[in-house]
């Protein structure tokens, strides 16, 4: 998920959407020391334990690296305060969760199927993610999404 981050579109829904996120931080971290001790300490137990019958290979690249993912929000005096993907709210991270879906869709023609749009997203949100398949906004080529949602207000919007 991480690459499609960079996506300014993503960043404009979710500002619009009013989720406070202003702007992102993608940075690669490693696997710490006291975790990769003990990962090397469990190896040859793990061979004792099943002699011949399985292989055990316990390695690390070097070094073992995955995205991290923080969201800047404006804090006093508008400096940036960045919060972990797993401080945001259900909202906001089913919201991102939902845009690279539909933008990858958007991108390669697919079909996005998604069933309760609406459960953990404001009606707001909802409407603009509806938005970016509205046939006014696209070719006749372009792809479509199915939304089953079980709100009144949903079903209420103009797209």
């Amino acid at each position: 998920m991480a690459g499609r981050l960079a996506d300014e579109r993503i960043l404009r829904i979710l500002a619009s959407a009013g989720t406070g996120v202003t702007r992102y931080d993608v940075s690669e971290t490693g696997i710490n020391k006291p975790t990769r001790r003990v990962a090397q300490a469990i190896e040859p137990l793990l061979r004792a334990a099943a002699g011949d019958k399985v292989e055990i290979s316990v390695s690390f690249a070097d070094p073992l690296r995955s995205p991290t993912i923080r969201f800047a929000h404006q804090g006093k005096g508008f400096e940036p305060v960045y919060l972990d993907f797993d401080n945001e709210s259900t909202g906001t991270q089913r919201l991102l969760a939902l845009l690279v879906s539909a933008f990858r869709a958007l991108d390669t023609g697919s079909v996005l199927v998604v069933d309760e749009l609406d459960a953990s997203l404001h009606t707001q949100a909802c409407e603009l993610i509806l938005a970016l398949f509205h046939p006014a906004t696209l070719s006749i080529f372009a792809p479509r999404a199915a939304s089953f949602c079980s709100t009144a207000s949903s079903l209420q919007s103009k797209w």
